[in-house]
């Protein structure tokens, strides 16, 4: 949502994956917004763009070489050469990892 406080406008945005938990956002280098939620080993990245007022997925937190995925993001951060890093929270099975996507946009 995006809200206009001169005259209280407020305009729905969109959404930027499935799922309903959205906990991580960063603003990159290149002006976009950035962002990272999602639960239950379903979470996302996602990228978006002001002034084209588009959304931008980058896709599923998940590494193929382990097989295995983040079960919810908490906070993310994003490097000057468009990594981001995603701090997992809430896994019962094993530690939360710290989890490096590199982002080709």
């Amino acid at each position: 949502m995006r809200l206009n406080p001169k005259n209280v406008e407020i305009k729905y945005l969109g959404k930027p994956y499935p799922g309903t938990r959205l906990a991580g956002l960063c603003i990159g280098k290149d002006g976009l917004i950035y962002g990272g939620g999602g639960e239950n080993y379903n979470t996302y990245l996602f990228a978006y763009d002001r002034e084209k007022e588009k959304f931008i997925t980058i896709g599923r937190v998940y590494d193929p070489e382990i097989n295995d995925a983040c079960v919810i993001v908490h906070h993310i951060t994003i490097t000057e050469n468009r990594t981001i890093y995603a701090a997992e929270t809430d896994n019962l099975e094993r530690s939360g990892f710290l989890w490096e996507c590199k982002v080709n946009l």
